[in-house]
């Protein structure tokens, strides 16, 4: 009886942890080499007027020799309607075309739902 319960707690922790993983997708190199992103599908949220808006974890890290291995998490906010973006990060953060960048098109087209759906 005893090891029956020290088994149980055993598969309640590991099933704990594995739920604990974000699920970050890798995006492609920014064009320059320099700087790869990643984004947490699972923290993904909607928001705004009409849940419009699309909220994500982006993790960046630089590429280029001499940054060492540094990155950072921040969040970005995309407007689905009108292919918007915007760094949450800022203090005022002001609305964007999508860039011809990882965190452009390439994001927009992976969190916001198309209509065809």
């Amino acid at each position: 009886m005893r090891y029956r319960h020290h088994w149980c707690l055993v598969v309640i922790f590991s099933a704990g942890v594995s739920t604990a993983t974000a699920d970050w997708f890798k995006l492609s190199m920014t064009p320059d080499q320099q700087e790869e992103f990643e984004i947490d599908m699972e923290s993904v949220k909607q928001s705004g007027p009409m849940a419009i808006y699309r909220q994500v974890q982006v993790r960046s890290r630089h590429t280029k020799q001499g940054h060492g291995d540094s990155s950072m998490a921040t969040i970005y906010e995309y407007d689905c309607m009108n292919s918007k973006m915007r760094h949450l990060m800022h203090t005022d953060p002001a609305w964007q075309d999508l860039p011809d960048h990882p965190l452009g098109q390439e994001t927009f087209q992976l969190i916001c739902p198309r209509g065809d759906d």
